[in-house]
């Protein structure tokens, strides 16, 4: 009776051990696509962000001109321009070794033998004209040209001019990273700080009308119209305004630390920006550039196909 109950037990624990010994196929058929030549409605953009010079690309004059103070005063940027001269210097060195190079050598100096020397003794018993023995103090004295050219056969000059211009281009390119960094870290804080400014006159707007209703209030209390609990509420509501004042009011004094320091100043007065927008804040490079992100960058895209069923509503 208990082989007929292992026996058909047994064969199926079989087949499992050996279908677990089989070798693992790792040969997967992965199709090959094309990689397309240019991204999604690629040919509608006639204009880049990357080919518009700052200058044009920013409309105010305040934002311009602490982004000239911090291209002037900034640390990184000027340790830069002297690699850059460094650079310049290799380059002009590198070619100077190809050319024939001629020297000048003047040279002038004074031997003295000493007197229990062979030489020395051979001078003083020597006469260098008739009637006058070598001076001990011989004086030497050269003024000549020298010339050399090394023929570059094995191509060593010339790879060394290669690097050096080679490191210059590198640090004119690192230069113009600074730059772009120092641009768009001065924009960014210049930005947040009036994004900061409008917030911080909100609050204190909203600060005016609470208090105007926290007094409203307690008038009606007074008068029997509302109760204790209605001027606390009112109150708790003007606290919590104060506070968001104070943060934000924190908020500025960071930000302008971090705008400062673009160029920098420890310790200078909060810089020049303008309160409000009186004029349209983008100009028609920057509009060009949303327009054409509008239409490319995921990130615009997709909202706009989702608020486009919205509209047909």
């Amino acid at each position: 009776m208990k082989r007929r109950i292992y026996c058909p037990l047994a064969i199926p624990f079989l087949l499992i051990t050996f279908s677990g010994c089989s070798t693992l196929n790792t040969n997967l058929s992965i199709p090959k696509r094309a990689i397309p030549a240019n991204f999604q409605n690629q040919k509608h953009i006639t204009s880049s962000i990357a080919s518009i010079n700052w200058r044009h690309y920013f409309a105010d004059a305040h934002l311009l001109k602490l982004i000239d103070t911090a291209l002037n005063k900034n640390f990184d940027l000027q340790t830069a321009l002297q690699r850059i001269e460094i650079s310049r210097s290799s380059v002009k060195l590198a070619n100077a070794r190809l050319l024939p190079q001629v020297s000048l050598n003047i040279g002038g100096g004074v031997r003295k033998f000493g007197l229990y020397t062979m030489d020395g003794a051979g001078n003083a018993t020597t006469d260098i004209t008739p009637g006058q023995t070598v001076p001990v103090n011989l004086p030497d004295m050269y003024i000549g040209l020298q010339s050399s050219w090394e023929i570059d056969i094995w191509c060593k000059l010339r790879n060394q001019r290669k690097a050096a211009v080679s490191n210059y281009l590198a640090s004119v390119e690192g230069t113009n990273f600074v730059i772009s960094t120092l641009v768009a870290d001065v924009a960014i804080n210049y930005n947040e700080l009036l994004a900061l400014d409008m917030e911080l006159d909100i609050i204190r707007q909203t600060i005016q009308k609470q208090q105007e209703a926290l007094e409203v209030i307690k008038v009606q209390k007074e008068a029997g119209r509302a109760n204790e609990l209605g001027v606390q509420q009112f109150n708790a509501q003007l606290l919590n305004s104060q506070v968001l004042e104070k943060q934000v009011l924190q908020q500025i004094i960071e930000t302008e630390k971090k705008l400062t320091f673009c160029w920098g100043a420890i310790r200078s007065p909060s810089p020049e920006r303008k309160m409000f927008c009186s004029k349209p804040f983008l100009n028609k490079f920057q509009r060009a550039c949303l327009r054409s992100c509008w239409r490319t960058v995921p990130t615009f895209v997709k909202p706009n196909f989702i608020l486009k069923p919205v509209s047909l509503i």
